[in-house]
């Protein structure tokens, strides 16, 4: 068989829609890949009829061929549905078949006892209600509420109690958060931050960090010169620091040859340097190319400094 055969329009729409074959069966056929097959279908605008993808895979026996006629519990005609449908139907407790949507709709309304129930009369059925629909929803309920004196107080739900106070587990500056929030808090579930900046520290505190492989290089070495050190320490919640020596109060700052050198990264590097600067500790600053090359050099540099020191 000719290997490009699939190019010729007429052969791809035999063996596509006469044939019955799927894209990955061409595909195999013809020795190309599938996605080859797809742009050659999509190119000739061969496509089958929805809902009949793939067909060669069933088994023209299987439930999803074989057609059942059933009554509709609605208007008591017969319809047409497949074994696969009904049995997945039953599956979950369902019963009732409808032929339409009409009649599935209507079924569904008889069942319906209250008016205000937007399926009262077969009018509505699932989806979203209209936009006036959802305004007059929100004014009858407002209505509701101050009627019934639900509407803020103790005795609305979701303000039940009022705002509560609770320490900034940051700053621990006092701070108001209303009910569901304070619930919240009480479960465990939220953190209490005063602003955006308490927000990000806390990020940053159970933010899980992964090592690089020049983080891996230096660490090894570290070690293996007996250096106590703290990978990933976090610098009064300010920034992250790739090691610290916390015996010797020295910073060491491991950089990507290529993230290093995007601008806005060399921008948030400045403020890091300057920030490490003001707290009073050494900082240096390796290049991965050259703690690829010699990552004992690099240490050497850091060694010499705690010498003088």
């Amino acid at each position: 068989m000719n290997p490009k055969i699939y190019k010729d329009k007429q052969w791809l729409y035999d063996q596509y829609i006469t044939g019955n074959k799927s894209s990955i069966k061409i595909a195999n056929e013809v020795g190309v890949s599938k996605r080859t097959i797809l742009l050659s279908l999509k190119k000739f605008a061969i496509e089958k009829p929805k809902g009949d993808i793939f067909p060669d895979r069933i088994d023209p026996n299987s439930k999803q061929r074989t057609i059942v006629l059933i009554k509709c519990f609605g208007c008591g005609k017969d319809s047409e549905k497949t074994q696969a449908y009904i049995e997945r139907r039953k599956k979950v407790g369902s019963s009732s078949f409808y032929c339409s949507r009409e009649c599935a709709d209507k079924a569904h309304s008889i069942r319906m006892t209250d008016s205000n129930n937007p399926n009262y009369g077969g009018t509505w059925h699932g989806g979203r209600p209209s936009s006036s629909a959802m305004v007059e929803i929100g004014r009858r309920t407002s209505e509701r509420m101050i009627r019934e004196g639900t509407s803020k107080g103790i005795r609305n739900g979701r303000w039940a109690g009022g705002k509560q106070a609770h320490d900034c587990i940051v700053c621990g500056k006092t701070s108001e958060y209303s009910p569901h929030i304070h619930r919240k808090i009480v479960a465990g579930n939220y953190s209490p931050c005063c602003s955006n900046q308490c927000s990000t520290a806390v990020s940053r505190r159970s933010q899980e960090w992964l090592r690089t492989s020049i983080e891996v290089e230096m660490a090894d070495e570290l070690t293996r010169r007996g250096v106590e050190f703290i990978e990933q320490y976090n610098l009064a919640d300010k920034f992250i620091l790739d090691f610290f020596l916390p015996e010797h109060r020295i910073v060491i700052e491991c950089d990507g040859d290529y993230w290093h050198r995007r601008p806005d990264v060399v921008a948030r590097d400045k403020r890091k340097n300057a920030y490490i600067g003001a707290c009073g500790f050494p900082l240096f600053r390796f290049w991965e190319c050259d703690i690829h090359n010699d990552v004992e050099a690099c240490v050497d540099v850091v060694m010499t400094s705690i010498k003088r020191k």
